[in-house]
């Protein structure tokens, strides 16, 4: 398959920058890597989300793999914890991050006489955690609100020594209420099966208590994988599972950006900065990460961009915010002045009309890969007389919503290859949309539009509001872009024939948008949502 050359080749990129920070495992560090390792590389065979859910559901003790730096981790975490509330399972949450000394001002925070900040402070968590809080700040609130008990099950010493007392603190609670059932997040290395949950068994003697182990986003089970989403979550043995929901790029690329963020300023504070901003930073290679991307993607999709235009691009993040404004505010169409200002206010990636400048709020891989899709397209259609940027600020409509569905195409297809794993809105994610209360009005046109024109043969009626239509334009270029990268991934060569006619076909608006219609694959589309994890 074309694409798994991109991936070895963007995997090993990220990965060699991401291990270029660390130091040379110690000898306890390494045979924890090695046990995981060994584990990974085992037998195993499919499963499914619902068969790891209902081993969930008849499990004691859950235990999920934490990658510190990745967020993902903490997601998947929180959608478990739904996932157990809805059977109306009552659990207690035990947590790496927290230390048991500390269980006063955790008790003390979910009880709300703590502050976030105070509680932060309390417990030390800059300097006995350091990695983002922002990660695992909405379990917490969903605990606050569920009524979740949480317990802190870290203390100080080696791996070995962490983990026994981990494993002495969740069979004491089993021992004090046999009826418990406990959730625990603790880093990956911990979790394998003989290791912490090997000792918590011994530790409990003659009673035998259901464990049900999950490992997530390793590196050596996804290079196993077709990368189909079928094989999703697969089962090494009985209670323990694998849940696939990320490329490993995508974790390397997490360690890259807290590593630079920490080495590069030592007195840089990642837990402020991205309680402030909510942004991930760019790191000093980003112009590199964009070319490589744009170059690789661009190759492998057989679009025809040449390389000297694809080296020809200015990016510029929200560091550089006043520069963005200010070639925003010298555009002459009041129209699209206020349709970029919109954008840039809402932290929207775009590139500037008239020049190859490009703003990405942040640099992701899923920023900038969607970035580069958007830079591509202008490049494409620039080189098309009927579909320059000026059709931006034509006025028929089906001209300019044409233009913003292709464009959202290309921005989500890229970054959909470069994270396989990233969701949009499908059709019925949509119609439950429109069901929440006190929805902009604005946002519940544009879905209306999104629905309509998704579900009906003839174009719906369109208006003359800019931003709605962008906003249509988006869901709607999301969704084919997300049935594109399923077609492709079926039918390879077919699906990329497809893509290289359109794109350097030049016809009538409405004729185009009727072609990406009919020609991509979207069987059953009205029954499907977007996947849980």
């Amino acid at each position: 398959m074309r694409l798994k050359s991109i991936y070895r080749q963007i995997n090993q990129y990220i990965k060699n920058k991401a291990m270029s920070f660390e130091t040379k495992p110690g000898p306890e560090l390494f045979k924890y890597q090695s046990n995981l390792k060994k584990i990974a590389k085992g037998a195993f065979k499919l499963s499914s989300i619902k068969q790891m859910l209902d081993a969930c559901h008849n499990s004691q003790i859950v235990y999920l793999g934490d990658f510190h730096t990745f967020d993902q981790s903490s997601r998947n975490l929180e959608r478990i914890m739904r996932a157990l509330k809805k059977k109306n399972k009552k659990f207690i949450l035990c947590l790496e991050m927290v230390h048991a000394e500390h269980q006063m001002y955790l008790d003390h925070y979910l009880n709300g006489n703590l502050t976030e900040i105070e509680f932060l402070d309390s417990i030390n968590y800059h300097e006995a955690w350091r990695f983002p809080w922002n990660h695992y700040r909405s379990i917490f609130d969903l605990a606050k609100k569920e009524k979740i008990s949480i317990m802190g099950i870290n203390t100080k010493g080696t791996l070995t020594e962490r983990d026994a007392f981990a494993a002495t603190m969740l069979s004491s609670l089993l021992q004090i209420d046999p009826e418990a059932r406990l959730l625990v997040l603790y880093g990956e290395y911990h979790i394998a099966h003989n290791k912490i949950p090997n000792q918590v068994g011994l530790r409990l003697g003659k009673r035998s208590i259901k464990q049900t182990v999950i490992q997530q986003n390793l590196e050596d089970v996804y290079w196993r994988l077709d990368g189909s989403e079928a094989e999703q979550v697969i089962q090494f043995k009985t209670g323990e599972f694998h849940l696939q929901t990320s490329p490993p790029w995508i974790k390397y690329e997490s360690m890259v950006y807290w590593f630079e963020n920490l080495t590069d300023d030592p007195e840089f504070d990642l837990h402020h900065h991205i309680m402030a901003t909510g942004l991930k930073s760019f790191d000093a290679n980003v112009v590199d990460h964009f070319h490589l991307v744009t170059k690789q993607v661009t190759h492998n999709l057989k679009l025809d961009v040449k390389l000297s235009a694809m080296e020809d691009f200015n990016l510029y993040d929200q560091t550089k915010i006043s520069t963005i404004d200010k070639k925003i505010k010298t555009l002459k169409n009041l129209k699209l002045k206020n349709y970029y200002a919109n954008l840039l206010a809402n932290h929207q990636s775009f590139k500037i009309p008239g020049e190859n400048t490009l703003y990405c709020p942040n640099y992701s891989i899923n920023r900038l890969s969607y970035t580069c899709g958007i830079f591509v397209f202008g490049q494409l259609k620039n080189s098309q007389n009927v579909y320059r940027e000026a059709l931006l600020s034509s006025n028929e409509s089906i001209d300019i919503y044409c233009y913003l569905v292709e464009q959202s195409f290309m921005g989500f297809l890229f970054s959909k290859i470069m994270n396989p794993s990233r969701k949009c809105d499908l059709y019925m994610d949509m119609k439950e949309k429109l069901k929440k209360p006190k929805l902009p009005k604005t946002e519940v046109q544009a879905i209306r539009l999104s629905l309509h024109f998704l579900g009906n043969k003839k174009l719906p009626r369109l208006p003359k509001e800019l931003l709605e239509l962008h906003l249509s334009a988006k869901l709607v270029g999301h969704f084919y872009a997300h049935y594109y990268f399923k077609w492709m991934n079926k039918q390879e060569t077919k699906a990329l024939n497809f893509l290289k006619r359109y794109f350097h076909q030049e016809q009538a608006s409405h004729l185009k948008l009727s072609l990406l219609k009919q020609s991509i694959p979207t069987k059953n589309f009205k029954t499907e949502k977007k996947k849980y994890f």
